[in-house]
């Protein structure tokens, strides 16, 4: 399905193992350790109710001045006050500790992926490739020309810009042997996350030429990548031009995820749609698709 997410090995396996152990974490709440004291509103109003009868009774008394059962009843009175009070006390108690824990979990569970982060190894030569390719004038004019043609795509990467300030590398273009499409653009955020928008086929006399035709078959452009290091993440081009804003949220929200930078999601607008995922195509449905003008019906 897209979008499909591909991590070297490494990161996906710290990832679960970080994730479990959130996941196992043991946090007290009211409404699972203590929901019958809680929530049990009947006993609460029975509580009241005998309240205000010792209460009569303690009155009572005081008129007849027998001051010694006066004092048995307001003692008692006081006793039931505690115990209707009680839950109340304890609902706060049970969401401090939840918020205390959480607190803990999420600083280990940032220790823990930035010890998982500093120990992935990425190759120079993919860094020396990536910044020195920005200085090939003839590459982006060509770049440039891709987008002036595609300006759903251009304007995804103008939103990767301004999520990313001075971590959006593009155009990309590596030597790395059997390797057949470069990613569309590369985001640098304790990692190198390669991005590619994938078609099942081109159209002729349309720009084409930085995105992907990919099909089932074809996955090596991800596991080369991802033996480098990379993560990468592939987009049908259907998602870009339908909810290109989505498409973005959605690497924020993964990066968050595989960092456990919060102060991400601050930039991600709630009104936004959530991003529809996309049956992945094999090369007959990829010659369906063509025959139907799939492509050509979003693009209008």
């Amino acid at each position: 399905m897209y979008p499909y997410i591909s991590f070297p090995r490494n990161i996906m396996k710290g990832l679960k193992d970080i994730e479990l152990i959130a996941n196992k974490a043991k946090i007290p709440t009211s409404s699972n350790l203590y929901s019958h004291q809680v929530n049990n509103s009947s006993i609460l109003y029975a509580i009241s109710t005998t309240i205000w009868i010792v209460a009569i009774i303690a009155l009572i008394f005081l008129i007849k001045k027998n001051i010694f059962i006066t004092i048995i009843c307001f003692n008692v009175i006081l006793i039931l006050i505690g115990i209707r009070n009680f839950p109340e006390h304890l609902q706060k108690v049970c969401f401090q500790a939840n918020t205390k824990n959480n607190n803990q979990l999420y600083k280990k569970n940032i220790t823990l992926k930035k010890e998982l982060f500093q120990n992935l190894v990425i190759n120079s030569q993919m860094l020396v490739a990536l910044i020195s390719n920005q200085q090939s004038n003839i590459e982006n004019d060509s770049f440039n020309e891709f987008l002036s043609f595609n300006k759903d795509v251009n304007s995804f990467l103008n939103r990767i810009e301004e999520l990313f300030p001075g971590k959006v590398y593009y155009p990309i273009k590596f030597d790395i042997e059997n390797l057949l499409s470069n990613p569309i653009v590369i985001i640098e955020y304790n990692s190198l996350i390669a991005i590619f928008i994938d078609i099942p086929y081109t159209i002729e006399h349309r720009n084409d030429d930085y995105l992907r035709v990919k099909h089932l078959s074809n996955s090596q452009d991800e596991y080369l990548l991802n033996n480098l290091g990379l993560i990468s993440i592939s987009f049908s081009e259907e998602q870009i031009v339908k909810n290109m804003l989505g498409c973005s949220e959605y690497i924020c929200r993964l990066i968050v995820r595989i960092t456990g930078d919060i102060n991400l999601l601050d930039t991600i607008n709630s009104q936004v749609p959530n991003l529809v995922k996309i049956q992945q195509w094999d090369i007959s449905d990829a010659v369906h698709l063509e025959n139907h003008k799939y492509r050509e019906e979003y693009l209008v």
